[in-house]
């Protein structure tokens, strides 16, 4: 599958009937089409290791395995995507980095990801838990210091956001000046 979607990445064609190829041929397509060469090679890796990540997330559970926590996570670091969409960004802004430059934000790059992904964790723990998904660091922490993970209780409701009413007269001017 991997290589599937590197191939039509890379716009080899995939099968009529293969739609993640297909979809990955479009997104290369256009990628192609506004990015440098070192943008486009840069941007192609970076799906790779998101995949390949995936990868490895979907052996786990199929092994119904646990990794620990420093096994964990470098691969949480790629599954949240944000190399992905700093790729996209640089190529939406035409930003080309340099591959000095792009060494030199690489550990900014991995902090910024590493942070994402725990606050993600932090907050989707308990919808996960319930799930049964167990690639979440507050559940390997959990683990790995002995304590059984806490059920926590899911909110009957969640809270709407203070700021959802001040935004709705924006949004509802918005869609009026679209449906013209």
């Amino acid at each position: 599958m991997l290589r599937r979607v590197s191939r039509a990445l890379r716009a080899e064609r995939p099968a009529p009937t293969d739609v993640l190829g297909q979809a990955a041929f479009t997104v290369g397509r256009r990628v192609a089409a506004v990015a440098s060469a070192r943008q486009a090679a840069r941007f192609e890796q970076q799906v790779e290791r998101l995949f390949s990540a995936f990868v490895i997330e979907a052996e786990m559970r199929q092994r119904g395995s646990v990794l620990g926590l420093r096994e964990f996570l470098p691969i949480r670091e790629v599954t949240v995507g944000l190399g992905v969409l700093f790729e996209i960004g640089c190529i939406g802004e035409g930003i080309e980095l340099s591959p000095a430059e792009a060494l030199m934000l690489e550990p900014l790059a991995r902090q910024a990801s590493l942070i994402v992904a725990l606050s993600n964790d932090v907050h989707t723990y308990p919808k996960e838990l319930e799930a049964g998904e167990l690639e979440n660091v507050v559940f390997i922490l959990a683990k790995s210091s002995g304590c059984p993970p806490a059920r926590p209780t899911l909110p009957r409701r969640r809270r709407a956001s203070p700021h959802r009413k001040s935004r709705l007269p924006i949004a509802r001017a918005i869609a009026r000046g679209l449906s013209r």
